[in-house]
């Protein structure tokens, strides 16, 4: 009965295994990485729409910013002057 219920588990096992690969034929852990390195370095992913919108801010903050203005900048520069304090 034990040996039937082991039986049972593996077919249950391939099964599944089966109608992942089925749904998806990205399936096991280096092709899952892959998609994931793709969807953020590949054409379309995070890091191109990232560029492309951090462009389009950094556009408008220009064009809303005269060339000569200046931003106070003192979180930044206290952060800074924390942590370059030890060295």
């Amino acid at each position: 009965m034990a040996r039937r219920l082991d039986d049972q588990a593996g077919e249950i096992g391939r099964r599944v295994d089966e109608l992942a690969g089925q749904l998806s034929p990205a399936s096991g852990a280096e092709k899952g990485g892959k998609a994931i390195v793709r969807g953020i370095t590949g054409p379309g992913g995070f890091m191109e729409r990232f560029r492309s919108r951090s462009g389009e801010l950094y556009d408008e903050v220009q064009r809303l910013l005269p060339q000569d203005s200046t931003v106070q900048a003192a979180n930044s520069t206290a952060a800074l002057s924390r942590v370059i304090a030890p060295v």
